[in-house]
């Protein structure tokens, strides 16, 4: 088991700080499996014919839209609306009723893909964070911080899609910066993703620190690029350890 907290890189305090959200503030994967669940059985009530389909045919519908437009890899929103329509039109449902429904059936998503469990420890430590930091969700996910609770603690909150690229790019890290006119060695961005975050702060200029959950080794992680400036593995701790 490795310690609780663990330093790569020399650090220095930081005049705010980012978080991502997904696997970070919460665990996303129960919540993302039950809304896929849930938006499956919505489009077969919908539409009879989806029945034919199987999960196989969902991924490689995705895939194919990503290589036609690669745009798609960086707005998981637009890409599962695209992926029900064209799957829709598939089965035959006419042209406006697909719209329709790969939007109902995307907002039946988020409705549940925002029944996000959120740690006491969680709202404690950025209530108390929010007292010394300005706060920032950068993420490259579609979560509501109002529908999961977590909007007040927040100066901002960046998300990939509609023209942003997802982390590791280095453009919402930059606008970040712009809308709180702070200089890169000024931030710290906390995240679990050792590509994403890690090196797409590292890359950006920030400090990041490597949520360890898992408590893996860094040494057998193959995602690292790049090294932390810390690693920890207690959430509720980080108030304390900055």
């Amino acid at each position: 088991m490795i310690p609780q907290w663990r330093c790569y890189r020399s650090y220095h305090a930081a005049d705010a700080i980012s978080f991502d959200l997904d696997d970070t503030l919460y665990d996303n994967v129960p919540v993302i499996l039950a809304a896929e669940q849930g938006t499956w059985e919505f489009l077969q009530q919908q539409v009879p014919q989806w029945q034919q389909y199987r999960r196989e045919q969902w991924l490689a519908k995705r895939h194919q839209l990503v290589k036609h437009y690669p745009f798609l890899q960086h707005d998981v929103s637009r890409l599962r609306r695209w992926a029900i329509r064209e799957m829709a039109l598939a089965v035959g449902v006419n042209r406006r009723d697909a719209r329709r429904l790969s939007h109902d059936a995307f907002e039946h998503f988020l409705l549940l893909r925002n029944r996000v469990v959120i740690a006491d420890e969680v709202h404690q430590l950025l209530a108390q964070l929010a007292e010394r930091y300005p706060l920032v969700a950068i993420s490259n996910g579609n979560v509501s911080l109002e529908a999961i609770g977590l909007a007040e603690y927040f100066d901002l909150a960046l998300f990939a899609g509609e023209g942003w690229p997802m982390k590791p790019s280095h453009c919402l890290f930059r606008e970040a910066e712009r809308r709180l006119k702070l200089k890169p060695r000024q931030l710290l961005h906390i995240g679990d993703n050792l590509h994403a975050d890690v090196h797409g702060a590292h890359m950006a200029g920030w400090q990041s620190g490597w949520f360890n959950l898992q408590q893996t080794e860094l040494l057998y992680e193959t995602t690292t690029c790049s090294l932390p400036t810390f690693e920890f593995s207690d959430l509720a701790a980080l108030y304390r350890l900055l």
